[in-house]
């Protein structure tokens, strides 16, 4: 049995967001049956539960961006020094805390100055 978000599945979610092949989607289910519509939506993966340890850890993996992939980009930020370019590859998370948006890299901390919903549109300076 398929479970449903809001009454809409994974699939049709990932068919929706209009992101397909710009963003990789790892799908788990307890079903094989939309596997097919899974990897047409160019899923990354599609886990069957019980999940595996190394199971998750390929699916992550087949998500990392390689070199010379379009996700390879910049994500240009305001901060009180000025406009600083931060290549994706290079982002460890992103935190949102009290409105406060904190981008960490594995040698720095960013916090720009612009609003903290510009941290949850950053795909936007990732697609273009």
């Amino acid at each position: 049995m398929d479970i449903y978000m809001n009454g809409i599945s994974g699939i049709e979610t990932a068919r929706d967001a209009g992101l397909t092949g710009q963003t990789r989607f790892i799908f788990t289910t307890n079903s094989r049956e939309h596997a097919l519509e899974a990897f047409a939506l160019n899923a990354a993966h599609y886990l069957l539960k019980p999940l595996t340890k190394e199971a998750v850890q390929e699916a992550l993996r087949r998500c990392l961006p390689r070199p010379g992939d379009a996700e390879s980009k910049l994500l240009k930020i305001k901060t009180s020094l000025g406009t600083v370019p931060i290549p994706m590859e290079n982002i460890l998370y992103i935190e949102v805390f009290n409105k406060v948006c904190t981008i960490h890299t594995e040698k720095k901390i960013f916090r720009p100055i612009h609003p903290w919903t510009h941290c949850l549109n950053f795909w936007t300076g990732f697609r273009s």
